[in-house]
């Protein structure tokens, strides 16, 4: 691989990391407004963070928000990877993707809060398959919160060399106002 070729990758990378760390925080983000404006108490951050701590405390909170974002970043990798595979990407594929991604991880949930201390304690109740055991509205918060992550890293990821036609035809270029030309 010369080093242009490296070079290019290492960027598409970096692109992706930073796609995967914008769609953590779109959802960090929605979801914090949601809990402030009453809609749900669903607090991943607080979930996460927590699993490490054992406590329920704003250090807890601030943990789990650095896990969710680094979480996102890898994400976003693996995103970029399958994109990359397909040799296609854009909103509508980052959509598709997060389908899968959302199903696996709601099957999964279960057996990894079963790892986690205060579920095992009983002091948290274990938010089950999809987040069921918090009510429809969570299962819905949580399939939505996956889609949003794969629209936005979707939307931020190009394969190299393609770029998306659906992308092309929904945002033409403007040409440059007034102000732009002087």
């Amino acid at each position: 691989m010369d080093h242009e070729e490296e070079e290019e990758r290492s960027l598409r990378v970096s692109k992706a990391i930073v796609a995967g760390l914008a769609g953590a925080l779109t959802t960090a983000w929605v979801l914090t407004g949601l809990r402030a404006f009453g809609v749900t108490s669903m607090n991943l951050e607080l979930m996460l963070g927590s699993m490490m701590t054992a406590r329920i405390d704003r250090i807890s909170w601030i943990l789990g928000l650095a896990m969710h974002l680094g979480a996102g970043m890898v994400l976003g990798i693996l995103y970029a990877l399958v994109m990359e595979l397909l040799g296609r990407s854009g909103w509508l594929v980052g959509y598709l993707i997060s389908c899968v991604h959302a199903i696996i991880s709601g099957l999964l949930m279960p057996f990894t809060w079963g790892f986690h201390p205060l579920v095992r304690s009983g002091r948290m109740a274990s938010p089950g398959a999809f987040a069921s055991s918090l009510g429809l509205g969570a299962v819905i918060l949580y399939v939505m919160q996956h889609l949003v992550f794969g629209l936005v890293v979707g939307s931020m990821y190009a394969v190299a060399g393609k770029p998306d036609p659906v992308s092309l035809r929904t945002s033409p270029r403007r040409r440059p106002s007034a102000l732009h030309r002087i």
